[in-house]
């Protein structure tokens, strides 16, 4: 697989899924949904619409570990920040046009960037965390054809401000300190993670689809090594080095 490395341009902070807007706590990682929007968004950004729905289901199905950073400190910080009737009020474009002109003009669409921008006053003050850490790292296998091309166009993770680059990407066979999902039966600390599910399509994930909505499974993971087997630590790049060598011994024999 490939172990890929993020450096973070400054902290990093991703709501916890069930907090509140103005009194959130931050995962300490980024969610493999979070992941699989990531690549999603970098697809359309290099290849534009037709080439991620081409692709969506090898982003659906490939396999993503997250790696709990071993060195982190957490901040809390009091700060402005949108009201929950700022969020409240705004819904897509379907939603938006079921509703009654009063109702209309008391809430916005979210493609409505005029009304979006006119709503900046609905703010009070706030409490978010924020993680202090050196990188993030995950794992991803070779599913999607030029993942490492995508890979290059991810500049944020966590939050729009968790701003990120590239740093590295390898390939390995062991994966170190990841989550993995909890048996239910261990002894172990636990951390929640989500990730999409049977229900989601693109429609469903891309935010100005009609058919917009969020589907996903939260689940609690535990801590540990994965040692692949070592014939999945050749790539496909690998298989074609080989098979070529193959051939040329084929003819010249």
């Amino acid at each position: 697989m490939k172990k890929v490395t993020y450096k973070l341009s400054n902290i990093f902070s991703l709501k916890k899924y069930n907090d509140n807007n103005l009194n959130c706590q931050s995962y300490e990682y980024p969610t493999i949904y979070g992941i699989r929007c990531a690549i999603l968004g970098a697809i359309i950004q290099v290849d534009g619409i037709d080439k991620v729905q081409e692709l969506f289901n090898k982003i659906k199905n490939s396999n993503i570990y997250i790696q709990y950073p071993k060195e982190f400190k957490v901040n809390g910080i009091k700060q402005k920040r949108y009201a929950n009737s700022y969020y409240n009020s705004c819904y897509t474009e379907e939603e938006y046009n079921k509703l009654s002109p009063s109702t209309q003009s008391k809430t916005y669409c979210v493609l409505d960037r005029d009304k979006l921008v006119g709503s900046n006053w609905k703010t009070t003050m706030g409490f978010r965390q924020y993680v202090k850490m050196d990188n993030i790292v995950f794992y991803i296998d070779n599913l999607i054809p030029e993942i490492d091309m995508y890979l290059k166009n991810i500049d944020w993770l966590g939050t729009a401000k968790s701003m990120v680059y590239l740093s590295d990407v390898e390939e390995v066979n062991k994966l170190d300190n990841v989550l993995t999902r909890w048996n239910k039966e261990s002894y172990v600390d636990t951390f929640e993670q989500h990730d999409w599910n049977s229900k989601t399509t693109f429609d469903t994930i891309y935010m100005y689809s009609k058919k917009y909505k969020h589907f996903h499974d939260t689940f609690m993971c535990g801590i540990g090594d994965i040692i692949l087997p070592s014939w999945l630590w050749y790539t496909r790049y690998t298989f074609i080095l080989y098979f070529k060598l193959w051939l040329v011994n084929l003819y010249e024999n």
